[in-house]
């Protein structure tokens, strides 16, 4: 709603813009928070959301990595386990796109730590206080962003590998560990499913999936030349040429610790919590294969978007300065005094890269423009439910060229260029509208049809702003009376 705020030519759901791409979740947790708060939607309210996900995040990090080290110096682990938590927290990325960006590929951070989260615990925990919590967060997964698929494939292929080392692979040992995903997935694409019926969405959707997943259409030959430059560079600019290595590299270990946690589990060599347990690999497997297997499986969204690397935050957070010590603490049978050591190092270049990079924030916020705000304020505030806008000067529509200045007016600026236009803009209005232009003396434009067209008409300002309103009747009849 408020892409499309609603308004005489969007008074319903119906006949706002519907976005079909993705199931609903990202939209549907502000706008819980708003019904428990007893307000409607807002820009600050939603960026509240997102900044309490992107604590959740953090904390969930933190926690998980503290139940996944084993349990031998009290103090080094909780050191250590802050690292994930902290710098999910300060890299620039995260930082950003936590606050000033809400999409799916913010909103399902949630769900894909507290994930994280329920496999750390597994080697701790009862079986099902551990499905249970899976099964809550594969449902918003699910029902929030396609990266949640990438999440229950790397999850369940983990699983496998389980089962088959341990040798319990049958057909009810496959039943009970894929129905914390199985079933959130069906609840949460049924519902997806009866919307897209009701909007009579699904052919839509098909060709939008076909996009994401690079098929065909929106610059599929260009993707295909200059993905990994494109993409990579993405990842470059938020966690730096480092970052590029830290989930390459991770991705790799993920690979190495599932086969060597198969090969010792095979031979009944691992203790239910032992660092080469399945749930211990499972962890870093989810962490670093899910955000690749996305990032190949939606090449398009990949590609277009540059808020799709903040996925990365996470593997980068947990498993260079965290995981990798640890296992080489486990591969050379070090002393507790080399353990320890090898850890402090681990936090101590965690720290000096998180440190590094923290600044690099201020270069993804745009230099404020304050005659934005001015703008949107406005036009905010000086227009209602019945009045339809259009300028010359400026736009606010959804995907607009200036998405802040939405932000401020929550109200849509149609932007036209000549009387013609404009006059059949007006043509399709319902007869209640009332046709307001907003204009800028400053800048020594007349509104569209001249002084005549709009003369006595009602006239607002605040300095060189200015709105003038007709209803559509008066503005219809006189534009006719135009030579």
């Amino acid at each position: 709603m408020m892409e499309t705020p609603r308004d005489i030519e969007h008074p319903s759901l119906d006949s706002m813009q519907v976005y079909p791409s993705y199931p609903p979740g990202a939209a549907l947790l502000p706008f819980a928070v708003a019904v428990v708060r007893g307000v409607e939607p807002t820009v600050g309210s939603v960026m509240e959301v997102n900044l309490a996900l992107h604590l959740l995040v953090a904390l969930c990090l933190s926690l998980g990595m503290w139940l996944w080290l084993p349990r031998q110096s009290p103090w080094l682990e909780i050191v250590a386990a802050l690292i994930p938590g902290v710098g999910y927290l300060l890299l620039p990325g995260p930082m950003f796109w936590q606050q000033n960006v809400y999409f799916t590929d913010t909103a399902v951070m949630g769900p894909f730590a507290v994930v994280l989260l329920a496999i750390a615990m597994e080697a701790r925990f009862s079986k099902r206080v551990v499905e249970g919590l899976l099964g809550i967060a594969f449902f918003w997964g699910f029902l929030t962003d396609w990266f949640f698929i990438s999440v229950a494939v790397v999850l369940m292929s983990a699983r496998l590998v389980g089962l088959w080392a341990t040798r319990r692979l049958t057909v009810r040992s496959l039943s009970l560990e894929s129905a914390s995903f199985a079933l959130p997935f069906a609840l949460a694409f049924g519902l997806y499913g009866w919307q897209l019926t009701k909007h009579s969405l699904w052919s839509s959707w098909r060709a939008k999936l076909f996009l994401r997943t690079f098929s065909d259409g929106d610059g599929a030959t260009s993707i295909s030349a200059d993905f990994n430059e494109i993409f990579w560079g993405y990842v470059r600019v938020q966690y730096s040429g480092w970052g590029i290595a830290f989930a390459v590299t991770s991705g790799v270990f993920a690979l190495f610790y599932l086969a060597r946690s198969f090969s010792l589990n095979r031979r009944g060599s691992v203790e239910p919590d032992g660092f080469w347990c399945v749930p211990h690999a499972t962890f870093v497997a989810v962490a670093a294969l899910a955000p690749l297997l996305h990032t190949y499986l939606l090449k398009n969204h990949s590609y277009l978007h540059d808020f799709s690397a903040l996925k990365f935050a996470v593997v980068i957070c947990c498993v260079p300065f965290v995981v990798l010590p640890q296992c080489l603490v486990e591969l050379i049978r070090g002393s507790v005094r080399i353990r320890a050591a090898v850890l402090v190092s681990g936090v101590v270049f965690g720290g000096l890269y998180f440190a590094t990079l923290h600044g690099r924030y201020r270069d993804f916020v745009p230099p404020r423009n304050p005659e934005i705000a001015r703008m949107g304020f406005f036009v905010g505030g000086n227009t209602g439910f019945n009045d339809v806008v259009f300028s010359s000067m400026v736009k606010a529509e959804p995907y607009p060229g200036e998405p802040h200045l939405l932000a401020h007016s929550l109200k849509l600026i149609h932007q036209v260029e000549t009387l013609s236009e404009l006059s059949a803009r007006v043509e399709l209005l319902p007869p209640q509208a009332s046709v307001v232009w907003f204009g800028d003396t400053s800048r020594a434009v007349d509104p569209i049809g001249g002084a005549e067209l709009w003369a006595g008409a009602q006239r607002v300002s605040d300095g060189s702003l200015f709105l003038v309103r007709l209803s559509r009747e008066s503005f219809l009849h006189r534009v006719s009376a135009v030579p």
